[in-house]
Formats: structure tokens, C-alpha cells, sequence
């Protein structure tokens, strides 16, 4: 389980939140081992109750922020040859389709439906 303080969409008040994840993704991502690093990060620089997504000082990163970096990876990733969709030819193009708020949700919520899980059970994650 993955414990989670705030409001999530559609909320007005904060609360805390508790998500089921596996260990390890069926792609090889070995979610626990990521975030036991980013606690570990976090415990180096002496915070506690922390916020997950933070700058090294540990200000809280805004979307804009995130979606900069998210476009910065990826048209490097474009740039060297990396295999992208076809619709995917430029700079633009990556800044234009790709949101850090919206593309990792469409992603796996994709998977999820090839996979057969249940509507309410994806609706539920994307909350």
C-alpha cells in the first residue's frame, strides 16, 4: 500500500489515501525499491512526513515544473534516436502530447483496459 496525504481530484479538503501497488511492474520497474530511494533521499535531507515530489531543498514542484523536465527527457530521448510513435517527429510534438498531469495516467490506464481490469477498479487509480 502506498500512503498519501491531500486532496485527490475532486476533493475539497485533505485526508489521507491509501493505494494498493505491487512490488514490481510487469515491465521490471521495482516500485518498492524507488520508493524506499526516495524515502531514503528525503531522510538525507533530515525531512520527515514529507512531500514525495520536491525540488532537492524539498519545495514542492509544480506541474509546469514537472511537465519542463518530463519535455526536456523526452526530446533528448527524440534526439538520440530513441523509438517513438509515429505522430511523435518533433520538439512540438512532444511538448504538445505530453503532460505530466494527464500522460503517465493515459498510459496506464491503457494497460489496465488491455489487461482486463475493471472499469470502477481503473476509475478508483485515477482518482
Amino acid at each position: 500500500m502506498i500512503a498519501l496525504k491531500g486532496k485527490v481530484k475532486g476533493e475539497t479538503s485533505e485526508r489521507d489515501h491509501l493505494f494498493p501497488c505491487v512490488h514490481c511492474t510487469q515491465s521490471g520497474i521495482n516500485v518498492f525499491k524507488w520508493l524506499k530511494m526516495l524515502r531514503l533521499a528525503h531522510e538525507i535531507r533530515g525531512r520527515r512526513g514529507w512531500t514525495a515530489i520536491t525540488s532537492w531543498e524539498g519545495k514542492i514542484l509544480s506541474s509546469a515544473t514537472l511537465d519542463g523536465l518530463l519535455h526536456y527527457y523526452l526530446i533528448e530521448m527524440l534526439e538520440n534516436k530513441q523509438e517513438f510513435p509515429f505522430e511523435i517527429q518533433s520538439d512540438d510534438d512532444i511538448c504538445e502530447r505530453f503532460l505530466v498531469y494527464r500522460s503517465l495516467r493515459r498510459g496506464s490506464t491503457m494497460r489496465a483496459i488491455n489487461q482486463g481490469i475493471s472499469q470502477n477498479d481503473i476509475n478508483i487509480m485515477n482518482r
